[in-house]
């Protein structure tokens, strides 16, 4: 993805939009007040354990990438002190 700034606006952007499209859906099905209480409920249960898993993965990538910068980094600062000499 060429634009990964984006991204987490467009996923924080999508996951809200869902869980406001399943309550809206919910609150105008013709169901009776407990039913729809409990659907709601287990909708936004399965929907927060979604997004966790999905936050997981998200750091999980996050941290492999700053893993590599970081390598990266260091044998960068190796070469230019093997490069320059020290006074």
């Amino acid at each position: 993805m060429a634009n990964n700034g984006n991204f987490g606006v467009f996923f924080n952007g999508f996951v809200i939009g869902g869980m406001v499209g399943t309550v809206m859906a919910l609150l105008f099905a013709p169901q009776s007040g407990q039913r729809m209480r409990t659907e709601i409920k287990e909708k936004a249960e399965t929907a927060y354990v979604e997004a966790q898993k999905k936050m997981t993965a998200s750091l999980t990538e996050l941290q492999t990438k700053v893993d590599k910068l970081s390598a990266n980094v260091d044998q960068v600062i190796t070469q230019l002190g093997q490069t320059c000499p020290t006074k």
